[in-house]
Formats: structure tokens, sequence, C-alpha cells
């Protein structure tokens, strides 16, 4: 089945990134300038940080750094973001909740729960945010800074998904149960339970119809006019694939789903469903939207240890989406009322999409905290026979920077933290850097070749928000070869 939704396809040609991250092309030679502004330094460290030169070319300013990110150590799983009375508000694992005023400065709120939570919205009736997890909990709050429990729900069971319906709460849980809260005051609570043992995993309303999503592949829906009655139906079963995602384009009234097996379905009534189509093989898809400035699909997702971002403006043909991340599962994504499109997963990543290459183009992703590549393997670098120096990862702790001196330096806030001491003139030389294959770090300089010794197939070196570190991990992300600074 063909649905010609668009006549033409926008495809991502290019990004314009706040921070330079490393490309993934094996072997290709990339040139590179210093963001305006910072000031490095000429010095030198040995292995063991000490000293070995001491003439600076330039003093370090730590006042130069981003101020993207958190405001410190945050390394959670992110499972769902909402936005409402000017905040984002992203929630994930061990109660952990995130804010912020205009989604790149994210702080840290106190949820009084360590519970994981999985899924939050925005009730506009009673401007209230609320967020849901194990053990039957659900917090509310009004500004993502402060948080109250608002009820604690019997049957004690995991609160997966919830969606706000015309000011009221529907919410999806395991043991196939199902809590309609009449959202004012403090709200009456109505106990549904469904046939089968589901986990009620992603929900959504929209045009009358409240949807929700198992992990048996099932999809259940219910009219909204029947807020206060007990039914709730089954509309289709999938199997093999769970309903990781749901959510209404009210463009065109479509319902639509994601699923673990990378497929995706839509249904124009929620009852009558198509046939799954592939849009990501070999992944799991978590969530899906339709972006309304691009008019196109969009569902991300991923594994253990890789991303995925899919597009498509039919629903039929699907394209990967170039990202300044592969090695997180993306959990969620969503696009807000003036098309700023955010998405949050695994080791508190969260990337926003509020820049456009054109007007009616699909979002231009910035990665602004989480775990982030700075050098994939098998990439490369010169400094342009010393004419350059190549920054290649910048942060508001770290700047990962291969000097016009052939130092490949770390700083951290107050100076450098780690130097592969490859020079030894401080005046421009020529120099060079690769990711090997092999997995060893690999410098050149004027003074001597410098390598990492972590012989590992595929490594490269990654940024770690849980400790602010680079450190040269394993293909898999799991193990740490060499902690560089």
């Amino acid at each position: 089945m063909s649905i010609n939704k668009n006549n033409f396809k926008v495809i991502i040609s290019g990004f314009i990134v706040s921070i330079l991250l490393v490309a993934c092309n094996s072997g290709a030679t990339n040139n590179g300038n210093a963001s305006p502004g910072v000031q490095l330094a000429s010095k030198s460290y040995n292995e063991d940080n000490e000293q070995i030169l001491t003439k600076v070319r330039v003093s370090y300013s730590a006042s130069n750094s981003a101020a993207n990110g958190l405001s410190d150590s945050f390394n959670a799983n992110l499972y769902s973001i909402a936005k409402g009375n000017g905040v984002y508000i992203a929630v994930g694992d061990s109660g952990q909740i995130l804010y912020s005023p205009d989604g790149y400065s994210w702080n840290k709120a106190n949820s009084g729960v360590s519970v994981n939570l999985h899924s939050i919205a925005y009730n506009s009736t009673n401007s209230l945010f609320y967020a849901v997890g194990d053990n039957s909990t659900v917090l509310s709050s009004a500004d993502g800074k402060s948080w109250t429990l608002y009820k604690t729900l019997n049957p004690v069971v995991n609160l997966y998904s919830v969606v706000d319906v015309q000011g009221n709460l529907v919410v999806g849980a395991s043991a196939s149960t199902i809590f309609e809260i009449k959202a004012a005051g403090r709200g009456t609570v109505s106990v549904r339970n469904t046939v089968d043992n589901m986990k009620l995993i992603s929900a959504t309303y929209g045009n009358g119809m409240m949807l929700l999503g198992s992990d048996d592949g099932s999809i259940l829906y219910k009219s909204a006019a029947n807020f206060d009655t007990a039914v709730w139906s089954r509309a289709t079963k999938f199997t093999g694939m769970a309903i990781n995602g749901l959510s209404y384009d009210a463009l065109d009234g479509w319902f639509i789903a994601a699923g673990s097996n990378g497929k995706v379905v839509f249904s124009e009534n929620s009852i009558a469903w198509t046939t799954p189509v592939t849009a990501a093989e070999g992944y799991s898809l978590n969530s899906i939207i339709l972006d309304n400035i691009s008019n196109q699909f969009i569902s991300v997702g991923g594994t253990a240890a890789s991303s995925t971002m899919v597009a498509s403006g039919d629903f039929n043909a699907w394209s990967q989406q170039t990202l300044p991340i592969n090695n997180v599962s993306l959990n969620s994504i969503q696009c807000f009322d003036q098309g700023d499109c955010f998405v949050v997963g695994n080791s508190a990543t969260i990337l926003v999409g509020k820049k456009r290459n054109q007007p009616a183009s699909l979002p231009v992703w910035e990665q602004v905290t989480g775990n982030q590549l700075v050098l994939a393997s098998g990439a490369s670098y010169t400094n342009q026979s010393g004419t350059q120096d190549v920054v290649l990862f910048k942060n508001a702790s770290r700047t990962f920077v291969l000097q016009k001196d052939s130092n490949l330096v770390c700083y951290g806030t107050s100076g450098p933290l780690w130097a592969s001491t490859t020079n030894w003139h401080t005046t421009p030389t020529p120099g060079s850097m690769q990711m090997l294959l092999d997995g060893n770090l690999q410098v050149k300089g004027d003074y001597r070749t410098y390598s990492s010794n972590t012989n590992s197939q595929g490594a490269y070196i990654l940024y770690k928000s849980d400790d602010n570190s680079i450190d040269i991990v394993s293909a898999d992300g799991k193990t740490v070869l060499k902690k560089l600074c």
C-alpha cells in the first residue's frame, strides 16, 4: 500500500552543530578551526602529567567554555520529555528529573523518589506536569523544579505511560492495568483491567480517541466520551512487535505506532491498522512522531550500544538520518508547538532540533547532554602542517584539541590535564592523529609518535558525562581501555 503524502522528500544534507564532533568516515582527513575566543596553551605534559615545556604561546581561558549541558554530573537513562509553562522536562531512571528553560542548559530537580520514572505529560487544563513510574508512583509539578507525590495508585504496579485527555489522565501500567484519573482537585481514580498480562508501555490521544500500546503487540482503544465507562477494546495484536511508541498525527488524522522489530504501522480511525512496514532493520524503534514543519514522520530507537533515527514523507520509504551520537539507545522523540523537537535516550542523552537548514526541512540535531563521541574508529585529523588548531571536542568542562605545535592536549577548566607530548618546539609544526582500526590512538609530531597501546578492534574515544572524562573505550562502549583526562 503506497501513501503519497508528499510530492518531494527532504533529506538533511548537513548539520550546523554547536559542538564539533568527529565524522565516522574511516581514514578520512578532516580540518577544523578553534572556536572563536578559545585560547589554547602550548604546554606539553608527559604521560604522568609532569610538565616538560613551560613556554606558553597563549593562555587557556575557562570563561570561553561552552555553556551547554548539565550543571553537574548526570548519567541516568532518560525515557520521556514534555513541554509546558515555558519549561522542558525529561524523566528517567532512579527518580531523576531534568528541567530547562531553553532546551540547551539543563538542571537536576529533586523528585523525592528513587524509582524509575518512565513517562511524563503536561496537563494544560491545570498547568501541571505529571510523571509516572514504578511502584504506582505519580508525581506532579508546576515548574519542573519542585515535585510532590500526587498519588500512589492501587494496586501497586509499575506505570509505563501517561497521556493528557482533555484535562484528565490515562496511565498504562503492568499487569494489564489502566488507571483513569479525573485530574481536577486530587483526582478520582478508576482502575480498568484488560485481558492477558500486558505491560501498557505507550499511550496517545487524538480525535476523541484514547490509545494504549503493549509489550505483546496489542493496541487498545476507547472513546474519550466514554471516560467513565470500564470497557477498553483491542483493535489488533501484532506478533513479535512490542508497541513501544504511539502518537497522533493531527495533520492527516492518523494514529501512528513504532515497534520493537524496527517496523511502523498507522491507522486512520484507531481500529483498523495497516500491515507493518520495516523502517529500521535490526533496530528497536521506541518512539514516532510527525514533524509538522517538514511534514515528515520521524522515528527513533537503537540497541543497547547503538542509535538510530529514520524519516519518511510517505510512511513507506524510510531513510537513516545522520546523528551527532551513535552509541546509545534513543527512547523518545517529541516535537512541540513551535517546531522545536527533542530526543532523549540512554546515558542522559538529549538531542535538540530547533534549527533547520531550510524552512521546511527536517530538524538539525545538536547533542547538549550525555556521553558524546570524540573520535570515531578509523577517523584521522591533521593540523594542516602547523597552520591550524583542530578542536575535536569542546563542552563546559573539557576541550580536546590537536594543536599547531603537533601536540594533542586535553584541557579542563583550569588548564591542561593530559597531552600526547608529541611536540618539542613551541612553534607550529606538522602533526597528525588517527584512531586506528586496531584500537590504538596514534599521534605523530616533530618530537615523537605517541601510541595509546589500547589494542582493541573498533575502539573509539568517548566523553563520559558521569565523571566528565574523555576515555578510549571498547567497540561496544562497555569497557574503558584508557582514561585520557
